[in-house]
């Protein structure tokens, strides 16, 4: 089973998250759990050195980088710090579209073309990363192929 860093916008996305890391396929982790968002916040409140410093705890021992892609997710800062850290440890990186998933109210994600959510698509892609709609059934191949063959689809270049 891959050891994978799940990286979100734990401020919208945190429930649905949680139904990622629980699917059963892989062994994911985030920079602060998928309990509730109270270990991230409090390290919010510290700043960006704080959040940071979650990231790359969190991607010590993994291999494989999954940027779950919601409404909000590429206006997150702290997104964009763990890809360019997983670059640097040449972590495989992958993209899913998880507005098909439910929030803690059990209400799915924004429907049909979500501007912020293509361009954080457009992010991983101009990266030379794959992207894909959510799909337990294949999520553990696609993480894997991200994973074994990272350089065939890297090109290391800031995301901005």
């Amino acid at each position: 089973m891959r050891h994978c860093f799940l990286i979100f916008d734990y401020d919208n996305d945190l429930a649905r998250a949680k139904q990622v890391a629980e699917c059963g396929v892989v062994d994911a982790i985030a920079p602060a759990g998928f309990d509730d968002g109270s270990h991230w916040n409090a390290a919010a409140k510290k700043g960006t050195e704080a959040l940071n410093s979650l990231i790359d705890k969190a991607l010590e021992g993994t291999s494989a980088t999954v940027v779950l892609i919601g409404e909000h997710t590429a206006h997150r800062n702290y997104v964009d710090y763990a890809i360019e850290r997983s670059i640097d440890r040449q972590n495989g990186i992958v993209g899913f579209f998880i507005d098909d998933l439910t929030d803690e109210n059990g209400k799915p994600g924004a429907r049909g073309p979500v501007p912020y959510e293509a361009a954080a698509a457009e992010k991983l892609e101009a990266g030379g990363y794959q992207t894909h709609a959510w799909d337990r059934s294949n999520f553990s191949e696609w993480v894997e192929e991200a994973a074994t063959e990272w350089r065939r689809y890297a090109r290391p270049k800031p995301l901005n």
